[in-house]
């Protein structure tokens, strides 16, 4: 959240509820400590107590508007306000009796009180925006209402994997005859990719973009094989896992020679795509199999391939920022009644690691003047149903048009059968994912998706 998006009306409803909450907590603090003599503790928990009541329903719906009824929304304003009165009053007693030593006792009770109600509505507030009341029900539109038409500017319905197999190649093709997606993503190195650039050349409807879909998870490399030892086997195969690259990227000892490594062979599957007529020179995009290219040193392997690509007069227009904003998902009760029924908490691991990297990228694409965008599709990775998505898709329009940014709604609807399973297919927990009923149930969802326009 930018500094300047806290200036707006709520900012202003939440100061004179400030204001209306001080006077309540402070004056039963004063009153009950200078005219009842009750003392410190006793005096400042009965403030923390009725500024607490008083600010949690005038700030939930006079200054958000926030309707939900949530058990779990009390409990995190509760340990707020536990959190709040921690540092505020206990540490403000401590750092004024260590100030003022010399005053008295009811002098430094006094200021101490009052350095923590200024600490307590700092920090109040900050915690009640950022956290307890940073996401509501009333801010994301019903589904029911909700034209996908509407906000096809926001959205970008994409296809990863085309190329696995000639299975999925079909599944694959059929959405883009009738015209339901936007983007795909070609794998360079799968012995499929012949066969895949054959069929999409010979359609006859409009054509989606094309993206490259950088591979060093599975199948066979594009480049020399001596010229990658690090990276492939000796028969070609790829035999490094993202956890590889993860430690990579920490040891500096070796990332040079990875990231030569890198580059030939991101260079190798880019010339592989060009040359096949499927992508333009001119509109080079990119992604990666298993979001590696997101880990820093794959990344910056990737730019310095764009940079000696586009220096031959080639031009790169996108790079995919894998940012699945997820805090949304923790933060709505209604989203939490979708996700319970089938969640991989893997995915929460992923996205954070993702997120966190996503930094680096966003910071990088805008040097470039490349867009940035988000995704949708890591979170619910293999579980891309219409209930899902029918869930969060008004949020994320929402959130995408305040932000100036496209959705990438990333979907795996092509299925790859038993028997494509082959030599190149080297990582049995992909293989899994591959054959998996999720990637029929993503197929379904992009034509409800495509065929919801609202009532």
């Amino acid at each position: 959240m930018k500094i300047k998006d806290f200036f707006d009306i709520k900012l202003l409803k939440f100061l004179i509820v400030g204001v209306i909450n001080t006077l309540v907590g402070a004056g039963a603090m004063f009153l009950l400590y200078n005219l009842a003599h009750c003392n410190y503790w006793f005096s400042s928990a009965c403030n923390y107590i009725a500024g607490g009541i008083c600010s949690y329903l005038l700030n939930k719906f006079f200054t958000f508007k926030n309707h939900e009824k949530s058990f779990k929304q009390i409990i995190q304003f509760v340990l707020l306000l536990v959190i709040c009165y921690l540092i505020a009053y206990i540490g403000a007693k401590y750092l004024i009796y260590w100030i003022l030593a010399d005053k008295s006792v009811q002098f430094k009770d006094n200021v101490a009180m009052l350095t923590g109600e200024v600490l307590y509505t700092v920090i109040n507030y900050l915690g009640q925006r950022l956290v307890v009341f940073k996401y509501t029900n009333s801010n994301i539109n019903e589904f029911s209402n909700f034209n996908i038409e509407e906000q096809k500017h926001l959205l970008d319905f994409h296809a990863d994997d085309y190329g696995i197999s000639k299975n999925s190649c079909n599944d694959i093709l059929k959405l883009i005859s009738a015209e339901l997606l936007d983007s795909i993503s070609i794998l360079p190195n799968m012995s499929t990719f012949d066969y895949a650039v054959k069929e999409f050349l010979s359609l006859n409807s409009n054509k989606p973009l094309v993206t490259i879909h950088i591979n060093l998870m599975e199948g066979h490399c594009c480049a020399p094989i001596e010229s990658i030892p690090d990276l492939v086997n000796d028969k070609g195969y790829f035999k490094i896992s993202w956890g590889t690259l993860f430690k990579w990227n920490y040891n500096p000892f070796i990332k040079k020679r990875i990231k030569k490594q890198l580059i030939t062979e991101f260079t190798a599957q880019t010339e592989k795509c060009i040359n096949s007529g499927i992508i333009s020179k001119e509109n080079l995009r990119f992604d990666s199999h298993q979001h590696t290219h997101m880990i820093p040193l794959v990344f910056n392997a990737l730019l310095e391939t764009c940079r000696i690509l586009d220096s031959k007069g080639y031009k790169t227009t996108f790079i995919r920022n894998t940012q699945d904003p997820i805090l949304f998902y923790y933060s709505s009760s209604q989203a939490q009644k979708v996700i319970r029924k089938t969640f991989e908490k893997i995915n929460i691991i992923k996205c954070l690691i993702l997120n966190h990297y996503s930094k680096h990228v966003q910071k990088e694409l805008k040097k470039l003047s490349l867009p940035v965008s988000y995704l949708c599709g890591v979170f619910f990775s293999g579980h891309m149903d219409y209930e899902r998505l029918e869930t969060v898709l008004p949020y994320y329009c929402s959130m995408a048009e305040k932000q100036q940014r496209k959705i990438e709604l990333l979907f795996h609807p092509g299925t790859v059968l038993e028997n494509e399973i082959s030599e190149e297919f080297i990582k049995a927990d992909f293989n899994i994912f591959h054959l998996s009923k999720g990637r029929e149930i993503e197929y379904t969802s992009i034509n409800k998706l495509n065929n919801h326009t609202g009532n």
